[in-house]
């Protein structure tokens, strides 16, 4: 008798995702997606960034001639993309981010699978 086993590997099938397992052939819900930020200036110093309450790190910014495709569509010509390694699942996620020279921008976003941008504004 032969028995083969017909499981399938079951993961994140997405491979815009940070966590995509090639090998997964079954989407188990778990795809993670990292967050950036986009802003009009960088002069408020160093800023650190929360996800649903918990410190996640501090935002790297960098000048960009480019904007993004998707979720900021305020921002108009160039700007700072400032990146944060927070994988996170699609969904509603509250996020704060505190500026050295101590501005606050907070605010509950619902990420979507395709799109991970948001825009802090003055």
């Amino acid at each position: 008798m032969l028995n083969q086993n017909c499981s399938k590997t079951e993961g994140c099938i997405d491979p815009n995702a940070s966590n995509y397992l090639y090998e997964a052939k079954k989407n188990d819900g778990s795809c993670l997606y990292d967050l950036s930020f986009w802003m009009n200036t960088i002069d408020h110093g160093i800023m650190d960034i929360y996800v649903d309450n918990q410190l996640k790190g501090r935002l790297n910014c960098a000048f960009v001639s480019s904007r993004p495709t998707c979720g900021v569509d305020t921002l108009v010509g160039t700007g700072y993309l400032c990146v944060v390694n927070v994988p996170l699942m699609t969904g509603s996620h509250f996020v704060r981010v505190e500026a050295e020279d101590g501005t606050i921008w907070e605010n509950t976003y619902n990420l979507g699978q395709n799109c991970k941008s948001i825009l802090i504004a003055d």
